[in-house]
């Protein structure tokens, strides 16, 4: 379990951070500590502690530097040899996960249930197999559905971060120092590269005139924070609606760090009023309702 000294130094580093440039928001995964038990928390608490630890962050950079140059190539490929996907009309689009080969919507289906504009669509996103080329399916987002010319701009956009993040490092205090050399490790890394093409793949595949909304899991993941981010500066006249489908208890970190309104969606619905009142309270925001409203 991570130290709640340590949790409130990374918390307010990458509030730091963020407040210099919001686009760092793409490499945060490695920081994006869900519970103080979770196993990110664990990683980052024996890393932190561990002898040796600027040696170890040089080979965990070279590491993620080398799967991410690997994957970079392999994506650049197959966008030359593909052709995108066709532009999804529906006004209602629900971004949802999938596990295995299991396309039924695990989460939406409650909120299905009550719209009544049946002009909708399901896009998955499959974590673990995202850079699965050979994976098919027609609502699946696929790491090379996206333009070349935007894939291109993706390397020169990281390196910038990675410029700003070691600037930031320089004049850190020695109390964040370890925590934003740890970001640097993981500035270029398959996490990173997968959450820019998360975006410009929905980019590729949504149509601004037609669609309205976009409802996506409220779970504190990395690439919906960056997705929020992202359209709300190049599409501000879609809705960006966030879900949360599970029961809280307030300590979901990564739901409330960090606090910051150009991250977070629109709106937020929750399964309860209990849920709704915690992240009212947690996030001060207004726009927070119980299932069975505002859709």
């Amino acid at each position: 379990m991570i130290n709640s000294s340590l949790l409130n130094i990374i918390n307010s580093t990458q509030k730091k951070l963020l407040l210099n440039n919001h686009n760092i928001i793409v490499c945060m995964n490695p920081i994006n500590i869900t519970k103080k038990n979770s196993n990110i928390g664990k990683n980052i608490s024996k890393f932190m502690e561990s002898d040796f630890f600027f040696l170890r962050l040089t080979f965990l950079f070279l590491k993620n530097f080398i799967k991410f140059f690997m994957i970079y190539l392999k994506v650049f490929f197959y966008i030359l040899i593909s052709r995108p996907k066709k532009v999804i009309k529906s006004e209602i689009i629900f971004l949802s996960h999938r596990f295995e080969n299991n396309d039924n919507d695990l989460y939406f289906s409650e909120i299905k249930k009550k719209i009544k504009n049946k002009n909708h669509q399901t896009i998955y996103i499959d974590q673990l197999n995202f850079f699965n080329f050979k994976k098919k399916s027609q609502n699946l987002i696929k790491s090379h559905n996206c333009s070349l010319k935007d894939y291109k701009n993706i390397f020169g956009e990281i390196i910038n971060i990675f410029c700003e993040v070691f600037i930031f490092l320089l004049k850190s205090k020695k109390t964040e120092k370890k925590v934003i050399a740890y970001i640097l490790s993981y500035v270029f890394s398959t996490a990173t590269i997968k959450n820019c093409l998360i975006y410009l793949n929905l980019k590729q595949m949504i149509n601004s005139k037609n669609s309205r909304k976009i409802i996506h899991t409220f779970e504190g993941h990395i690439y919906e924070k960056y997705l929020n981010y992202k359209f709300k500066n190049s599409m501000n006249k879609i809705e960006f609606i966030g879900y949360q489908h599970t029961g809280l208890d307030g300590y979901e970190n990564a739901l409330y760090y960090p606090n910051l309104e150009k991250f977070l969606p629109n709106k937020i619905l929750c399964i309860s009023r209990v849920d709704m009142k915690i992240i009212k309270k947690k996030l001060r925001m207004k726009n927070v309702f119980s299932i069975g409203r505002h859709l």
